[in-house]
């Protein structure tokens, strides 16, 4: 009798196989609706955030991303997942995440707890949350539903045929962003 071997779930092989490691790339952002932009309720801190960020990428372009990918077991779940993000202009911190996704049993569904900062200053506009995504069959592709800055955000991500480079679009009502980056190792 032969055994076989219990092929890995989705979002294993999405953060397993093909995203552990370390990334490097480029974020741009930019705004798409002004006049919705103008009528959303953000708040002073998110308005003032957004229109930073998109004065600092039009003015001088793309920005530097970093990406450091890591797993650790947990019996819950099908496991747990750091991601430590950098989006840095000239060596200076934009924005700075570290998230931690646990791996539903279901195969696909993640939850990702966020702790963020925003802007060159630690102790300054520091955000935690906790949202949901999903990973695509057959592992290479996925869908982030973010709360962030005061607005309800949809990232899809793309990884390549060679799976070293991947392609991120994150949208809402008045902006986008887009990530495109390469593994390093």
């Amino acid at each position: 009798m032969r055994v076989s071997a219990i092929p890995p779930a989705d979002s294993q092989i999405y953060y397993g196989e093909v995203g552990r490691g370390r990334w490097e790339g480029r974020f741009t952002f930019r705004l798409t609706s002004w006049p919705i932009f103008r009528r959303a309720r953000l708040g002073i801190k998110n308005r003032f955030l957004i229109l930073s960020m998109a004065t600092v990428q039009r003015l001088f372009g793309a920005s530097r991303m970093t990406s450091e990918i890591w797993l650790e077991e947990k019996r819950e779940s099908l496991g747990v997942v750091h991601n430590a993000i950098r989006l840095t202009k000239w060596h200076v911190p934009i924005y700075v995440v570290e998230e931690t996704y646990t791996l539903d049993l279901d195969g696909n569904s993640v939850v990702v707890e966020a702790r963020e900062r925003f802007g060159p200053f630690p102790f300054l506009f520091r955000v935690k949350k906790r949202y949901p995504a999903t990973i695509h069959p057959p592992g290479t592709s996925s869908t982030y539903w973010i709360p962030l800055l005061g607005a309800d955000w949809i990232a899809t991500y793309h990884v390549r045929e060679d799976r070293r480079h991947l392609e991120g679009r994150i949208v809402c009502d008045f902006a986008e962003a887009t990530e495109t980056i390469r593994k390093l190792a």
